[in-house]
């Protein structure tokens, strides 16, 4: 790998980046979770849309070939991995960056076929098409305005000519997603599973969820909240099949997920932490023992055993809240009484 340098006008460069990392942890830059940047349509869309969300805003401009998907992001994803790869590695990278189209497909899951080579440049095509517009901040970079393109150039190699076997890809990623997986803050592992979700608004979902649930145990968010931070152009009604379809079929990776009908809102849960805090909440009781059993009765006036069948009642609440941690578990429970 070659030193990064500066050219005449003072813009940072950099040589060839190879893709040569096998196999790397699935990153995204965090910004892109949050907000709808892709399309989740498989149709060519050509709108030009615009979000806002608590001051943030987004403005996406596609080309005459359609806005860039959720499926078109898989490359960059692969991009973005292998470059946070080698950074952590202490190697030099830089925003010019070459793909073997036969590794990018196999990590991204697609079959080796003519189709999916096509599709790929497709893929490249819309990327490089689809202007964005956004005050959004790069973490680590600090609150500017910024117009790009999601990849600012791409080219393509054939073997035996133009119409010859996809060898390879090369781009140049936007200065706004390269400033991201320089700040280390600005990106955020995906689970290894992420390329097997295949509707787009689950994948959208998984994305919405993977930033907000963090390093907490469970996320809890209205279904009217999650509709408008999906960006999806679907009518309210055809997403809230789809989240019904979501709880019902509960296959999301790294997360359970269940619905809250009282509030309307959706609890995501950490699959391995929940399965862990359930079981060991069914082997003891949360609260510690009589006393606080007896201080309860008195408060309320009720009989000894009518307390438990109120510990019942929170112990199921708080499993169905995704079992945070509760530093007084007894003061908690004589409040919810």
């Amino acid at each position: 790998m070659g030193r990064e340098y500066a050219d005449e006008e003072g813009c940072e460069q950099g040589e060839l980046f190879i893709c040569d990392v096998s196999l790397p942890a699935l990153k995204d830059v965090v910004s892109q979770l949050e907000h709808p940047f892709y399309s989740l349509s498989k149709k060519i869309d050509t709108k030009i849309r615009r979000y806002e969300y608590k001051g943030n805003w987004i403005q996406i401009v596609p080309s005459v070939k359609g806005m860039a998907t959720i499926y078109d992001k898989d490359i960059l994803i692969y991009v973005i991995s292998q470059l946070v790869a080698k950074r952590n590695r202490g190697e030099v990278i830089s925003r010019k960056v070459k793909i073997n189209t036969r590794d990018l497909l196999k990590f991204t899951r697609r079959a080796d076929t003519g189709g999916a080579y096509k599709a790929v440049v497709a893929s490249i095509e819309r990327l490089a098409g689809t202007r964005i517009s956004t005050n959004i901040v790069v973490p680590g970079v600090g609150e500017r305005y910024d117009n790009f393109g999601l990849i600012e150039a791409g080219s393509v190699e054939r073997k035996n000519g133009l119409d010859g076997r996809l060898v390879s890809i090369s781009l140049t990623v936007s200065e706004w997603v390269f400033a991201a997986v320089m700040s280390r803050k600005g990106v955020l592992t995906l689970s290894s599973e992420y390329f097997k979700i295949k509707r787009p608004i689950d994948k959208r979902i998984y994305e919405i969820v993977r930033k907000h649930c963090g390093d907490k145990y469970y996320w809890k968010v209205a279904v009217e909240v999650l509709f408008r931070k999906s960006g999806t152009m679907s009518q309210r009604s055809e997403f809230a099949r789809a989240m019904r379809r979501l709880v019902a079929e509960n296959r999301l990776p790294d997360y359970t997920v269940s619905y809250d009908r009282e509030s309307k809102s959706l609890i995501f849960s950490k699959r391995a932490e929940m399965q862990t805090r359930l079981a060991r909440s069914t082997a003891v009781s949360l609260v510690d023992g009589e006393t606080t059993h007896r201080v309860v009765a008195l408060m309320l006036g009720i009989a000894a055993e009518e307390v438990q069948g109120l510990e019942e009642k929170w112990v199921a609440a708080w499993r169905e809240g995704g079992c945070p941690d509760i530093p007084d578990t007894d003061g908690e429970f004589i409040a919810f009484a």
